[in-house]
């Protein structure tokens, strides 16, 4: 699974080096602040929404079941799908730091994201992970480990 959820990274981060996939971050909250909730993973990163060039934004107003595919985002808390997963780091036994999440934006659905190819009408699945999927990326400031869990609907 890590080794799944390493190469699935590892090709996102290549498409937007390369320019094939170009993203805008745009900062949610610049202050770093500790969770209060018992199943958080203690000190929150400032939380930066990405938006995919390419990738037109949900219409304002757009409720939680229509934004699938607009959650890739850096920092902040998890949108977790299925409930708290957070992993605890192998070295120092600790609650892992959430860094970020990756959502799927290649579904088949026409007004999701990236449904379509326009040239070619065919179905995109490259940037699908499980059924409509997300990937949260932790890390494990004291002994520099990571780890990445993987949601679906």
């Amino acid at each position: 699974m890590k080794i799944t959820i390493g190469i699935i990274i590892g090709v996102i981060i290549g498409a937007v080096c390369s320019g094939i996939l170009t993203v805008n971050i745009m900062t949610a909250s610049m202050q770093p602040r500790h969770t209060g909730n018992p199943e958080g993973c203690g000190k929150i990163l400032p939380c930066y929404r990405v938006t995919i060039n390419g990738i037109p934004a949900p219409p304002p107003g757009t409720n939680s079941d229509e934004r699938i595919g607009y959650g890739t985002k850096l920092g902040g808390e998890p949108d977790w799908i299925q409930g708290v997963d957070i992993p605890v780091c192998r070295d120092c036994n600790t609650p892992m730091i959430f860094v970020a999440q990756i959502d799927s934006i290649a579904m088949a659905d026409k007004t999701k994201p990236a449904g379509k190819d326009p040239k070619t009408n065919k179905e995109i699945q490259e940037f699908m992970f499980g059924d409509a999927g997300m990937i949260y990326v932790f890390t494990c400031f004291e002994c520099g480990g990571v780890a990445g869990v993987d949601q679906c609907y």
